[in-house]
């Protein structure tokens, strides 16, 4: 329909719902705002964005068709007195504000005046005193620590962090923050004053108080943009699901696999687009080879053939799509990352162009596939709200001498394959008022022991009892198969087990907490927002930053992406950094605080893979194109960077637990005794590798150490073995158990431990066990962060030499023993979908946390744990050698104090 017919037909409304011989009453009143969604249903038809609320929908159309703000006021204040049903105003004026609302919006929309006869029953103009406020200043951004809430006023009483200052901050504002309602409500109920709070794009009346357009709580705690905008739906935003999300297993299949093969298609084709499909379809193996060979072949044909198609559409766009939207290649850097707590928020874009010394920049999002529900830009929701985050952090790093546009890339559709994402601040906010939540979400879980045990709080009820209720009746599609699944597992636990579940779910959520944000001036416990709050001194004093390194040779377009870098004067020589550390560069802002230069640009993501007396050498994640950025600062700065990966686990590890056999779950909880391969009566049980064991004596080893070695090769379900370091535990009693269950068993053994020189310190003992070892077993890891001795017994290397699908499944099936840190098992998953493992024996395992634990031991037949006496609890203590037990309490390794605190 045409707008100058609907503006018609609006007034006819209008005329037929006025009152003539009785004052008008509730059901005129309603039939106005009736009118009211029609109109901005009508302008936000072909939008297809889920908005939350009316006020979302009305303020994206308010912004985007430039509503001058005299016609604003009357259909803010409409809503606000229809949606607060407490109201005190009278009748009449209630429908006076109602009437001019409609025809204000119509006017502003349709650009259609109104007849005479509506002229004729407006009210007159000073018939409702509009209260408008007296702005004396306007500021961006201000951050504050709320200190108490005057509910009555609907304000925040509030600290200035810049100037001290006692502030007062209005929320719940119709025509500016009320589509924040909920954050203010999930700050109220679960987080405990003080709380920071950025405030922007604010008005300061006369009287001084703020009047923010949006909240961010607690910004320093970023959260990832994908986590955020994968909250967006096609029925609408909800972030209630997030916490669900957290523990669901990794599963591979062929949608993720077709758009990681894309996302490196995207790499090759921007580092030389002449290249062809057939030079880059070979390496695509390389991508995730243990994935590939989960697939059948009518699967893995599937995805070479799609493959193309992508590779074709991707290459089209950046020969010929890229210049007709102004985007140089040249100048375009691959999986830029950047933190901004202006909004709190992290990110990494798959592509960034940004033309050096001008404002022409553009963001790129590769999404792999079809376009669900799309906007009216051809875009799904997430995928749209995901491009505007980005756009935040771009702001949020170059402030106003950067202008993005912003694209999605859909490799899979045959043409249109650019799509523009324009930035509205409406949705913008939509968006960070999730985020918001979903912070909320997170100190629920923190929460959860002290919302179930304190009176106060006993309405807030269990969080995940809430959750799936309310996601039961709401979830559609994979998220409610998620929730299924988690209300099945959840609710077959016992009430003892639903306690550890949640008491560990809440100690992973503080951790993690704390891992981001820290704890200001107790050392080692910073957090990653120590990297912008800890000021350059005191971060040299913490040892924390190789700082003003120079660029000595720039390689990062070989294969390895290398950069060394030179120390400089400024560098301190003792900065404690060790070669494997994960690691954040950063280009040096002149001008800038040191401690903000992290956040005035973007920060490359590495591995620290070399650190000599006058320089180190850094691994990119991502090899670079553009050099500019490289050729023109003149100082870079070194930082420890802290992965999300360790937390996602331990998540897992926790639902794998909960789902697991009843027997194992009983066993890990001890309340079921262990077993032994031999019964009291002394019968043998059927394991071969127990037959003639009580003859074996091992000469390296002491008596004591030969008894306790027969101990563990009879225990059926698991041994713990502990004793002061420098006792053999590694070098002699894991060394000779690995050659006892390789020489007189046929079982699979996976070998782990926490660090990566404790799995140095393995691979060597085993190879003492004589030259038949070395290829006996297979290390998982990367040869930046393993012994140079080890190498070819990477995984990697081997998966090198070969280029079939067959021969890596024959050589996964061909090898017994296997070694890695925990870390790297958890991105190896699919290694546990290809081979099955008996046993595992675990080194360090007191410095590994309980819900990695529990998640992956009920995986094996039998377990073997080992760590250092002085840090396990002391059941059994024997100082003058090692101690052995078999004692189910001692799987709470190392967290003995939390676990009492905990039940």
């Amino acid at each position: 329909m045409k707008h100058q017919e609907l503006a018609k037909l609006l007034y006819k409304e209008i005329l037929k719902n006025n009152p003539v011989d009785s004052p008008p009453d509730q059901q005129h009143i309603q039939h106005l705002y009736k009118l009211l969604h029609t109109i901005f249903f009508n302008v936000t038809e072909f939008e297809k964005i889920q908005f939350t609320t009316f006020f979302s929908r009305v303020a994206f159309a308010i912004q985007k068709y430039q509503v001058p703000p005299k016609r604003q006021f009357y259909i803010h204040e409409f809503r606000k007195y229809i949606q607060n049903k407490h109201n005190q105003i009278d009748t009449l004026v209630f429908y006076q504000i109602g009437l001019k609302a409609v025809t204000d919006a119509t006017i502003a929309f349709f650009q259609e005046d109104p007849p005479v006869e509506v002229l004729n029953i407006l009210p007159p103009p000073n018939f409702y005193t509009i209260r408008t406020p007296n702005i004396k200043e306007k500021k961006a951004i201000m951050k504050v620590v709320v200190l108490s809430d005057d509910a009555d006023k609907e304000q925040f009483i509030a600290t200035d962090e810049d100037t001290g200052a006692t502030v007062r901050v209005q929320y719940n504002i119709a025509e500016r923050n009320e589509n924040f309602r909920k954050s203010v409500a999930a700050l109220k109920h679960f987080f405990t004053f003080p709380v920071t709070l950025n405030l922007l794009d604010i008005e300061v009346n006369t009287e001084g108080v703020l009047r923010p357009r949006a909240f961010v709580i607690e910004p320093d705690h970023l959260l990832d943009v994908t986590a955020v905008a994968e909250c967006f739906k096609k029925d609408g935003a909800d972030a209630m699901g997030f916490l669900i999300n957290k523990f669901m297993p990794y599963s591979p299949n062929t949608s993720i696999m077709k758009g990681n093969i894309a996302n490196f298609f995207l790499d090759e084709l921007i580092a030389n687009p002449e290249v062809t499909f057939q030079d880059v379809v070979r390496k695509t193996f390389q991508i995730n080879p243990l994935a590939f060979c989960l697939y059948d072949d009518r699967e893995f044909k599937d995805i070479i053939q799609s493959s193309q198609n992508h590779f074709m559409s991707i290459k089209r766009v950046i020969t010929e799509g890229f210049a007709k939207v102004g985007i140089d290649r040249e100048k375009c850097y691959l999986e830029p990352s950047f933190y901004a707590p202006k909004y709190g928020l992290q990110g990494r874009l798959d592509l960034f162009y940004h033309n050096g010394d001008t404002q022409k920049s553009a963001i790129v999002e590769l999404k792999s596939g079809k376009p669900y529900m799309p906007n009216v830009y051809g875009i799904s929701p997430n995928h749209y709200i995901q491009t505007l985050l980005y756009d935040l952090l771009i702001d949020a790093a170059f402030g106003k001498t950067l202008d993005p546009t912003n694209y999605i890339l859909y490799s899979v559709l045959e043409n249109d394959h650019l799509k523009f994402a324009p930035a509205i601040k409406a949705q913008q906010y939509e968006a960070l008022n999730i985020r918001n939540q979903i912070l909320s979400l997170e100190q629920a879980l923190i929460n959860i022991n002290k919302n179930n045990d304190a009176t106060e709080n006993a309405d807030k009820g269990n969080i995940f009892k809430r959750l799936i209720s309310r996601l039961l009746q709401t979830a559609k599609g994979f998220e409610r198969t998620h929730v299924e699944q988690f209300d099945k597992v959840y609710n077959s636990l016992s009430d003892a087990e639903q306690a550890y579940f949640d008491a560990f779910a809440s100690f992973i959520s503080r951790e993690h907490q704390l891992a981001k944000v820290g704890v200001e001036g107790v050392e080692n416990i910073n957090g990653v927002a120590s990297l912008w709050l800890n000021e350059g001194a005191t971060k040299e004093e913490n040892f924390s930053i190789f700082s003003f390194l120079k660029i000595k040779e720039n390689k990062n377009q070989d294969a390895d992406s290398l950069i060394i870098f030179e120390k400089t004067e400024r560098t301190n020589p003792l900065a404690n950094f060790r070669v494997g550390d994960i690691i954040v560069l950063y280009p040096h802002a002149e001008n800038a605080a040191a401690n903000t230069s992290i956040l005035n640009n973007q920060i490359f993501k590495c591995t620290l893979v070399g650190i000599q007396k006058e320089t180190i050498t850094v691994r990119l994640r991502s090899r670079q194109l553009n050099g500019y950025i490289f050729e023109n600062t003149a100082f870079w700065h070194v930082e420890h960077d802290m992965l999300d990966s360790g937390f996602v686990g331990m998540y897992r590890g926790l639902y794998e637990f909960a789902r697991s056999k009843q027997a194992k779950r009983d066993m890990l909880m001890t309340l079921a005794p262990p077993q032994s391969c031999f019964q009291l009566d002394g019968a043998s049980t059927p394991y071969s590798e127990t037959q003639n064991s009580d003859n074996e004596y091992i000469t390296e080893m002491t008596d004591e150490q030969n008894r306790i070695f027969k101990k563990i090769i009879h225990s059926k379900d698991y041994f713990l073995l502990w004793g002061p370091p420098g006792t053999g535990k590694t070098s002699v009693m894991l060394k000779h158990l690995v050659g006892h269950f390789a020489q007189k068993s046929e079982d699979n053994i996976l070998l782990l431990a926490y660090t990566n020189r404790a799995v140095d310190e393995i691979c060597e003992a085993i190879e003492q066990l004589g030259a038949w070892m070395k290829d006996s077993y297979i290390r998982i890891g990367s040869r930046f962060s393993t012994h140079a001795a080890f190498h070819e017994r990477l995984l990697d290397y081997k998966i090198s030499q070969i280029s079939t699908r067959k021969d890596l499944k024959d050589l996964i099936a061909n090898k017994r023993i296997f070694v890695a840190t925990v870390a790297s098992m958890t991105g190896k998953q699919e290694l546990f979908s290809l081979k099955k493992f008996k046993r595992v024996i675990i080194d360090e395992a007191s410095q590994i946390l309980e819900p990695l634990l529990v998640g992956l031991l009920p995986q094996f037949e039998h377990f073997i744990l080992i760590g250092d006496h002085k840090q396990l609890p002391a059941v059994v203590t024997q100082p003058e050698s090692e101690s052995a037990v078999s004692n189910p309490a001692l799987i709470q390794l190392g967290l003995k104090n939390l676990r009492n605190s905990l039940f």
